[in-house]
């Protein structure tokens, strides 16, 4: 039984790498149908992949070497190692300039700027889908779900900060997992795999109404998907060594993983349920005062399929 368990999990987690990969085929055909996505997913790219990435990139694959190479043939510190030293002194004042006056600042700007693109892309996206649609059944229960969030706006906004909060606590303690010695590349990794997962899917489950505490719920009890959907974004963000070539990688793929989460249908799991939110949900219960509307561990089945 415990490894037909495993088995059943191995294939949970490749069919989300599979779903989280293949399914920003149908991007291309939204591109087709809908300029408005077609237009923000190039917003996107041009800000993150060409104005920022490519700019430090640029810098310290060009400009950089190019001006080491100038400043030490015109003062002949080329033919003099002892005065390298100088050239380091160099590249890292430039560096600190570059950074001050345009990397950080355009970073920061993007940042909120990105925010409203991925909130606009996920929305038409969830539109477009629905209105493909044909079963009444279907369309009742968006309109339900629709209804839901307008219903109570105050409600919407404060589950909205309370899942910024927890999210970014559980940020930290992704940080903290990848201090343990030996395993914590990959704990780190577990944890930014689940946490890309939750950004992709929460976007659809917010449409349709699920509070955070059936979010992080339906997350943990399915693990395995979850985490084999938000495998190949935490890996793609690890790789490089800048921090903002990292954001930039994820600003410029994550549309694609919200196209990816908006038609996936992850399954159940035979495994058992990893409460690797746990934490930082009773952290942000208590910090907003406020208790679980749900049993943490079991919240409502029948809210969540």
């Amino acid at each position: 039984m415990a490894l037909a368990g495993l088995r059943q999990g191995l294939e949970c987690a490749l069919l989300g790498i599979k779903d989280s990969i293949i399914g920003v085929w149908p991007v291309f055909r939204l591109i087709k149908q809908n300029e408005k996505i077609a237009k923000q997913l190039l917003q996107c790219f041009l800000l993150n992949g060409v104005i920022l990435s490519f700019s430090v990139i640029m810098f310290d694959y060009v400009v950089l070497p190019a001006i080491q190479y100038v400043a030490g043939f015109i003062y002949g510190i080329i033919s003099d190692p002892s005065q390298s030293g100088i050239l380091q002194w160099l590249s890292t004042i430039l560096w600190y300039l570059f950074t001050g006056f345009w990397v950080l600042p355009v970073f920061w700007i993007s940042k909120p700027i990105n925010s409203i693109w991925f909130q606009d892309i996920a929305s038409t996206v969830f539109q477009e889908t629905e209105k493909q649609k044909q079963s009444k059944k279907k369309r009742t229960k968006t309109q339900q779900a629709s209804q839901s969030l307008s219903q109570s706006i105050s409600r919407f906004i404060a589950d909205l900060l309370f899942s910024v909060f927890m999210e970014l606590l559980f940020l930290v303690q992704a940080m903290l997992v990848g201090l343990v010695p030996g395993v914590g590349g990959a704990l780190s990794v577990f944890h930014m795999a689940m946490l890309y997962a939750l950004y992709s899917f929460e976007y659809k489950w917010m449409y349709q109404g699920w509070i955070v505490h059936q979010r992080v719920a339906f997350i943990e009890r399915r693990w395995p998907y979850f985490l084999g959907f938000g495998l190949p974004l935490a890996i793609l963000t690890t790789l490089p060594s800048s921090s903002v070539i990292s954001a930039c990688i994820f600003a410029v793929a994550f549309p694609l993983f919200i196209i990816s989460a908006n038609s996936a249908q992850p399954p159940q799991s035979m495994l058992p349920q990893i409460p690797v939110f746990k934490v930082v949900t009773i952290l942000s219960n208590k910090l907003f005062n406020r208790s679980d509307p749900t049993p943490y561990i079991s919240a409502p089945s029948a809210s969540l399929k």
